[in-house]
């Protein structure tokens, strides 16, 4: 019986400009087992790793940061030759949210090499920090690629892109016109990266013009060999000259479209800076929200197996302080009612809404206070929290928690107090 030959593994690669959060979106990605090696014949770092969506294996690859696809430096000529040499099935660009303009010139580039993509707006905490709002939908409909949000360093958004990696579709390009009229055809008709290729020979770099060669293939490259000679003419030469105008013209054309795509797209608005808490408050504020945790798991285990809790104590400070001895004035006043609703009734002092009020209070504050000071002053938190409730190692115990404080506010107060009334 013959074997069915095993799935080919598809490839994903991270291009992105320098520090937008390639590496923390790739550990998230691929876990923390990842083959780091040198380019070869270069001292760049490649990075390798392994992910699995709908039963489909990838291997993710991700790129040095480049701030272009016209390689000014050995890293950008190493992400242009992975780009060009893997094939990738998706290409995953990373960016910084709260720099579109520089953002949308490296899409413009990648939208030539006509793979399925996906964007990534990381980052997008500080962005709003700032005041800045980006139409992602807007942008999402303009290249016909998925655009998803993230915050890198807390995984948020991660949900969205590993839904988003299947889904990626070949973008469209909004410049296919200019390019046109700039080049004689676009880069659809000679299913090839034609803007790239003049800019890359105009680089000068021969042995770069030689590895694009072989990595896109002499006969593909045939049908635009005048173009390209004219592109790669030696400098002083009139062709020289034309392959720069070409390469100006290029330029110009993604200059007025970046122009008006940030004012379409980016709107400023009010700044929202969000006060951090240091590490040192974030631990302080983390170990008293852990304490009102263990105080109400001790107040629930102490009221089913008659141990002394805190709130037992308060009660009886309570009852004996206050409710004894301003008995004698509301009875005296013909306010024996009141003072039942207020500290129960005065021979089994078992409930009243004031005595369990302080109860619920002293429970509800310890556990309140902290995570409203962390839910407001830290991003950390909020994310981690989303984390946490989505594991069932950690949400369980924090739907336990959650179903303790309805019993304990809405069930028992709630019962002890009518039966007290």
């Amino acid at each position: 019986m013959l074997m069915s030959p095993a799935p080919k593994r598809k490839k994903v690669i991270l291009v992105g400009n320098p520090n937008v959060g390639k590496s923390a979106l790739f550990r998230h990605l691929t876990g923390r087992y990842a083959l780091v090696s040198n380019y070869p014949g270069t001292t760049v770092e490649i990075s390798r790793g392994r992910l699995v969506l709908e039963g489909i294996e990838y291997e993710v690859i991700d790129t040095p940061g480049v701030t272009g696809l016209t390689p000014q430096s050995e890293d950008e000529r190493v992400a242009c030759e992975v780009l060009l040499r893997e094939k990738p099935d998706v290409i995953v660009q990373v960016a910084d949210a709260k720099n579109l303009r520089r953002t949308l010139r490296l899409t413009l580039q990648l939208v030539e090499l006509r793979r399925p993509m996906v964007l990534v707006l990381n980052m997008v905490d500080e962005m709003r920090e700032r005041g800045i709002e980006i139409n992602a939908d807007a942008l999402a409909e303009l290249f016909g690629i998925p655009v998803v949000e993230t915050i890198a360093t807390y995984g948020y958004g991660l949900r969205q892109l590993l839904r988003a990696i299947p889904r990626a579709t070949v973008p469209k390009n909004p410049l296919r016109e200019q390019q046109r009229e700039v080049l004689g055809t676009s880069p659809e008709e000679a299913d090839l990266p034609l803007g790239l290729i003049v800019e890359w020979m105009e680089v000068g770099d021969t042995r770069f013009q030689r590895q694009v060669e072989q990595l896109l293939g002499r006969s593909r490259l045939s049908p635009v060999r005048p173009l390209l000679e004219l592109s790669s003419a030696p400098r002083g030469c009139h062709g020289c000259s034309a392959s720069r105008s070409l390469c100006r013209a290029l330029e110009h054309a993604r200059a007025q479209f970046l122009e008006q795509a940030v004012l379409t797209l980016r709107k400023r608005g009010r700044a929202r800076p969000r006060r951090e808490l240091t590490p040192l408050a974030f631990r302080m504020w983390m170990g008293l929200l852990f304490c009102g945790v263990g105080l109400l798991v001790w107040d629930e285990l102490g009221r089913r197996f008659s141990w002394p809790t805190p709130t037992v104590w308060l009660r009886d400070l309570l009852l004996r302080y206050v409710a004894e001895p301003t008995w004698a004035l509301f009875h005296a006043n013909r306010l024996d009612l009141v003072h039942r609703l207020l500290f129960g009734h005065p021979d089994t002092l078992e409930c009243g809404v004031l005595v369990e009020a302080v109860r619920v209070l002293v429970l509800l504050a310890p556990l309140l206070v902290p995570t409203f000071v962390l839910m407001r002053h830290s991003a950390r938190f909020l994310h981690q929290l989303g984390r946490w409730t989505r594991q069932p190692m950690s949400g369980i115990p924090i739907l336990g928690v959650i179903l303790i404080l309805v019993y304990e506010l809405v069930g028992y107060t709630g019962a002890q107090t009518l039966v007290g009334a």
